[in-house]
């Protein structure tokens, strides 16, 4: 799968993905997102990567977050339509090449977006681990099916360190410390 391919498919899905997987991934923040306050100033800004048409802001918010400490960003346009609906923050980016600034981000979201393009892990997480700030906390997930030991690996070489490994849903999930 490419990238064009990618943001093509998920132009086309928009309309109804709120209605076919709320149910999925809302259990999955329930499981990842709750080590994290409802404070920002600990934990913000957070990034959410793959952001969709919002899903993770609406669970933020109900959690006590500010709309404006939460930033998303997808490659779809369409998806982000729907999450600045919603009240977000959005820029259309890649998570091979985020448009932030190096160590500006407390809180990096990314829920069933890693390894959707195979073959990319390391540059995608270096990325991450550039934005995030030393200390700052990366929550990320994958289809369990696509999770193997060279994760925690993968992860330990971008420079995290792994602090929980959770299964929710379809999903095997990680929280990771930057160091």
């Amino acid at each position: 799968m490419d990238r064009p391919y990618l943001r093509a498919a998920y132009d086309t899905e928009a309309a109804t993905y709120d209605e076919r997987f709320r149910g999925l991934q809302w259990p999955k923040f329930e499981t990842f997102l709750k080590p994290l306050s409802a404070t920002t100033e600990e934990h913000g800004p957070i990034l959410d990567i793959g952001c969709g048409t919002g899903l993770l802001l609406e669970y933020f918010t109900m959690l006590g977050h500010s709309r404006a400490d939460i930033i998303g960003v997808d490659l779809s346009h369409e998806m982000l339509r729907r999450s600045q609906a919603r009240g977000g923050i959005v820029a259309q980016a890649d998570m091979h090449a985020l448009p932030f600034a190096t160590a500006s981000i407390g809180t990096i979201v990314c829920v069933t977006v890693f390894r959707i393009i195979p073959g990319h892990d390391r540059r995608v997480l270096a990325e991450m681990a550039r934005v995030l700030r030393p200390s700052g906390q990366l929550i990320i997930s994958l289809l369990a099916e696509r999770d193997d030991d060279q994760v925690v690996e993968l992860l330990a070489e971008a420079g995290f360190a792994v602090t929980k490994r959770l299964r929710a849903g379809q999903d095997i999930g990680y929280l990771a410390d930057r160091i």
